[in-house]
């Protein structure tokens, strides 16, 4: 019996250490944007030494955390770097907050990736303020067409691209997504079998909406599960065999 138990629990943290593995993995896809901005005099540039701006998935555990409005954590607070954003509809802006006030010199702040925003203003404590232009970073320009051919998909541009059946607006494809998604079959995927674009209209709708619940469902991984199980025979078996080998002596 106390085999057994030690071999319960080498399961139950193999187990959980899958899980955290899957769990991280469905995180490591969420994107930055990393911004070298310099300080001097009370005045704010982006640095021209160096790549200023970039989008990575790397989390770079900058030094200055971001807060939203809303977020417990902040405070209202005038030593708070302001940083305004506006996406390509004049419908779209929001404002995040930085917690420190940047140092002289080089400061490298990591914010979350905005798909549409096209302008970035940060303001100071002090009054100075610096424009930076995203619109090369974007991937959802908000026009109403859906172009797979800018980085515009479902999951990157859902105001372009994504059909709400609640709205029942049909989506405009450009004359190259079309091509693409009749190329693909109607539906285009990723390596990992993500849904990237799908073509929509009021009769294809539930058969699109079927076939990517199908896709979901395939995608699932279910190692970990065949693994649990197989541990678990295999500490059964042990234990089977030893309640023999102690009855035989």
């Amino acid at each position: 019996m106390k085999y057994m138990k030690n071999l319960l629990k080498l399961i139950f943290i193999l187990v959980l250490i899958l899980g955290l593995r899957i769990s991280r993995a469905d995180t490591s896809s969420m994107q930055y944007y990393h911004i070298n901005i310099y300080s001097e005099n009370n005045n704010l540039f982006l640095d021209k030494n160096i790549n200023n701006i970039k989008v990575s998935e790397i989390n770079i555990k900058s030094e200055y955390e971001f807060y939203f409005k809303d977020d417990p954590n902040f405070r209202n607070n005038n030593n708070y770097l302001e940083l305004n954003f506006e996406g390509f509809s004049p419908d779209y802006k929001w404002t995040i907050y930085v917690k420190e006030n940047l140092r002289n010199g080089v400061n490298t702040i990591q914010l979350p990736y905005y798909p549409h925003a096209k302008q970035l203003n940060i303001i100071s404590p002090t009054g100075a303020k610096l424009n930076i232009d995203l619109t090369t970073y974007a991937t959802c320009n908000q026009n109403n067409v859906c172009e797979y051919e800018q980085g515009e998909t479902e999951l990157s541009c859902i105001m372009d691209c994504y059909y709400d059946e609640n709205i029942n607006k049909p989506i405009v494809y450009s004359t190259k997504t079309e091509q693409t998604l009749q190329a693909n079959n109607g539906i285009i995927r990723d390596q990992e079998g993500t849904t990237l674009l799908r073509f929509q209209d009021s009769n294809s709708t539930q058969n699109n909406q079927n076939s990517v619940e199908e896709s979901e469902e395939t995608k699932t991984p279910i190692w970990p599960l065949i693994l649990g199980i197989v541990l678990l025979v295999i500490g059964l078996g042990v234990f089977i065999y030893f309640r023999i080998k102690k009855k035989n002596q």
